[in-house]
């Protein structure tokens, strides 16, 4: 009788701690849930702005609204839509720039100094017909990790240079025990990560972990 009373016990204890493991790893998905969904709300309200100012930027040009002052509406859109820094390239060669260093002047560009049909965003920007983003590459002005969106013009294109700067911010400020945090695009590249080893530009495949990169 008491061996079955302790046997009975054990099985009491041990169903107790099933319940309990799964209780808790439950509790952790909800609340990590949370805080992915808290996270990616704001990172997309982030996005959707300085998309929307590129977007809006591309729209007067179409409709006439800028009469050559291009770089004054960039500045302009850097001021209301928070990119970094605002493009105008067109098919004669010529370019308009929040940018100051020493290939622009009054923010237009030095014609032998820059030539925007040369560069990768603005052939990207030819070959789209809607928003399109490029690739992280390392500003030539500040030396940051940035993103562009850009968008054809027609006999140009419009780009927005964003900082990763944001990106790298959220994921300092994602405090949770045992987690490792990062932000990655839709193709699984890296953007922003607290990991020694899934550094920012490289992705999941790189690491033998494709099958993350397609969930």
């Amino acid at each position: 009788m008491v061996a079955i009373v302790a046997l009975c016990l054990v099985i009491s204890n041990w169903l107790s701690y099933i319940e309990l493991k799964q209780t808790t790893i439950a509790n952790t998905n909800e609340k990590l849930t949370n805080v992915v969904k808290y996270e990616s709300n704001n990172i997309e309200s982030w996005f959707k702005e300085k998309a929307d100012a590129i977007d809006a930027l591309a729209r007067h040009y179409q409709s006439g609204s800028y009469r050559n002052n291009y770089a004054n509406a960039a500045k302009l859109s850097t001021d209301v839509g928070g990119v970094a820094r605002i493009y105008f390239g067109f098919d004669d060669g010529s370019a308009y720039s929040t940018e100051t260093n020493s290939k622009w002047i009054d923010g237009k560009a030095i014609a032998d100094k820059y030539d925007p049909r040369t560069r990768p965003w603005y052939q990207q920007g030819k070959s789209s017909h809607n928003l399109d983003i490029t690739d992280i590459y390392v500003d030539d002005g500040t030396g940051h990790d940035v993103i562009s969106i850009l968008k054809n013009l027609g006999d140009g294109v419009v780009l927005g240079d964003i900082e990763l700067t944001y990106l790298n911010d959220t994921v300092k400020a994602v405090n949770y025990p045992g987690a490792v945090t990062l932000i990655t695009d839709q193709t699984g590249k890296v953007l922003a990560s607290e990991s020694p080893t899934l550094v920012t530009g490289t992705r999941f495949s790189d690491f033998g972990l494709a099958q993350v990169q397609q969930t």
